[in-house]
């Protein structure tokens, strides 16, 4: 480590990343973090108080970039994918597994985010243009 002060596991290991493939000689590779996500019952630390941090924390990594990789100085955001929508009620496996949904079966969100509007599904939301693309957050 070189003292680079982080603000989430996120942000480390997706730095780490970085840097590992950088040594092995693909520092040029775009890297997308295909699934991650808190679940918010069946384990320890599974509450939606810290899914609801986790969440905020990958929504400003998403848009800021990490401290080795600054989204304005590169030029683009860092593609990840949080899971999941819904929870999985049915979903073999750990006992944390049906639980990754930000929102209930019934579509009832199951903690306040902190951005992007109150309330259940039909809650706020807004255009966000990414690059080419626009995506709704809600």
């Amino acid at each position: 480590m070189d003292g680079t002060p982080y603000t989430s596991r996120l942000e480390l290991l997706y730095d780490a990343s970085l840097a590992a493939l950088g040594k092995l000689g693909f520092g040029d590779i775009h890297v997308a973090v295909g699934e991650t996500g808190w679940p918010t019952d069946g384990g320890m630390d599974t509450v939606c108080a810290n899914a609801a941090v986790y969440l905020r924390n990958f929504a400003r990594t998403v848009e800021r970039g990490t401290p080795k990789f600054n989204n304005t100085q590169q030029g683009r955001r860092i593609a990840m994918f949080y899971f999941q929508s819904f929870n999985e009620p049915n979903k073999d496996g750990l006992p944390v597994e049906p639980h990754f949904g930000l929102f209930f079966e019934n579509g009832k969100r199951k903690f306040e985010w902190g951005f992007g509007g109150d309330g259940g599904v039909s809650g706020g939301s807004e255009r966000k243009e990414v690059g080419e693309r626009s995506v709704v957050v809600m």
